[in-house]
Formats: structure tokens, sequence, C-alpha cells
């Protein structure tokens, strides 16, 4: 899991998922199937316990998708919070004193723009 800095999306798998989604949407498929094609890829791949931190950028990758698309789903925009609220990203920031709050700033952000979209699609 290449990371490039601090941005939600400067994850080599937040930024490769938020593209598949893209792609999905451009190949004419749901919101709904589009999601599920892609959970149901990195959750053959990933374990929930013990790979919650490349979860955690699956999630903000669609989540990140699906707001700009103005399609934001219920069910990721709940558990994209919910990671944003365990820290599931952050263990990979704790030994880096500088880019930790930057962060946090960037998570915390984003969960406010997940708050605000109010009614999911």
């Amino acid at each position: 899991m290449g990371t490039r800095g601090t941005g939600l999306l400067d994850n080599e798998t937040a930024s490769r998922v938020k593209e598949r989604f893209e792609e999905l949407l451009n190949d004419d498929v749901t919101v709904h199937e589009a999601t599920k094609m892609i959970l149901d890829d990195y959750h053959k791949q990933y374990d929930e316990q013990e790979d919650l931190e490349v979860l955690s950028q699956v999630y903000f990758g669609l989540a990140a998708g699906q707001l700009e698309e103005d399609k934001l789903l219920e069910e990721i925009r709940t558990r994209a919070i919910e990671l944003i609220d365990r820290g599931a990203d952050l263990n990979h920031w704790e030994q880096d004193e500088e880019d930790y709050p930057r962060r946090e700033e960037v998570l915390l952000g984003f969960k406010e723009k997940l708050l605000a979209k109010g009614k999911a699609f």
C-alpha cells in the first residue's frame, strides 16, 4: 500500500478504488453494482480484522467517488465515518509526528463532508 502524502487519495488503494468506481459508472454499471463489485474484490483479498487499514482505504475511495458523483450510498457513508472514528487509517501515521496531525485533519474534514451530505443515495 503506497502512500504519497496525507491527502485523502494520496494512497494507491484509495485512488485506485475511486478510479475503478468511476470507470464502472462510465461503463453504465449502477452505483450499487459497482460498489458491490469493488467490495467483493477487496474482501476476497483482505481480512476485515487483519487488514482494516487497507480496507479503510477501499471505503474512503468509494466514499470519495460516490460523493463526487453525488451518489453516496448510506452504507458506504456510515462505514467510512465509522472507520474514521476508529482511527483505522491513523495506525500507519503513528510514528510520524508531523504528518499524523495532517492526516487526522484530512480525515476529519472528509468526515464533515460525509456528514454534511444530508440524505445519502
